[in-house]
């Protein structure tokens, strides 16, 4: 195979490269992804996991080395590599891009900045995010309730249920998709179609509500400021009734959910982390 290999790269030079990329939030809170590129001519890139050992035999030739065990990565900036790379006409690059605002930073304005980071890292809405806990349920008992329940496959009452979140980026929103032990469902999170501060529609088969959110006493508070059926307006007499919080406790992501229901009652309500 090598012989074979060199009958094809023998007439064209081969370069090598390498990519790294990290990405997170900034100290102004906004989404960042730093992307460093490497690129060697052809016959130089061998020689690049060799660069450390020569560095680091300078180094302690000129007894610049610390003596002892520890962590190795603060040893060798970048920058020590940058006369090496140099001399064998290796060609580096750093770019940083910042994303455009999320659902909820769009949404919250300034406000987004003063959530717990547990919060921010669940609402930064610039990559897939799958996380897992457990929950405990209450269901109504009207059997009104009951049918939805069924129709929609929402959860039944239960204690100590497995809880698997998966959030997508979709365009400018968000879908959630939720498992609550053996049972699934999922809503698309978008801004509502005229923009208000604070606002966010949440859209579950047919029904889109819209819903208003707030900050206070460490809670992101969501609160129903309207609704609609297949397009329809709702009256506000037959919107759902929804109380629901997200939190940080020790470093988790906690959330508490009641929904109501016109005539029937209490229709779900799940809490957990």
């Amino acid at each position: 195979l090598l012989s074979l290999a060199r009958q094809f790269t023998r007439r064209k030079p081969m370069r090598g490269g390498m990519l790294v990329e990290v990405s997170g939030e900034n100290p102004r809170g906004e989404y960042v992804r730093r992307c460093w590129t490497l690129i060697a001519p052809p016959g130089k890139g061998q020689d690049i996991p060799a660069l450390p050992a020569l560095l680091l035999a300078l180094k302690i030739a000129e007894g610049d080395a610390a003596i002892g065990a520890r962590a190795a990565y603060e040893s060798l900036p970048l920058s020590a590599f940058e006369p090496q790379f140099a001399r064998l006409g290796i060609e580096c690059d750093t770019r940083e891009l910042v994303a455009p605002k999320a659902l909820f930073q769009r949404a919250l304005g300034e406000m987004y900045a003063s959530l717990p980071a547990e919060l921010r890292y669940v609402h930064n809405g610039n990559l897939k995010l799958v996380m897992e806990g457990e929950a405990d349920i209450d269901a109504g008992t009207a059997i009104g309730s009951w049918l939805i329940r069924r129709l929609f496959r929402l959860p039944e009452t239960g204690a100590d249920l497995p809880v698997r979140v998966e959030i997508t980026p979709s365009g400018r929103g968000e879908i959630w998709r939720r498992q609550f032990g053996s049972h699934k469902f999922h809503t698309r999170l978008s801004a509502p179609r005229t923009p208000r501060r604070s606002r966010v529609s949440e859209r579950f088969g047919p029904l889109t509500c819209a819903l208003d959110l707030s900050y206070a006493e460490g809670k992101l508070h969501y609160a129903i400021a309207g609704a609609n059926f297949l397009g329809i307006p709702l009256p506000r007499r037959y919107w759902p009734r929804v109380s629901a919080s997200e939190f940080a406790r020790g470093e988790r992501f906690h959330f508490d959910v009641r929904i109501d229901l016109p005539i029937f009652g209490m229709l779900l309500h799940y809490r957990g982390w």
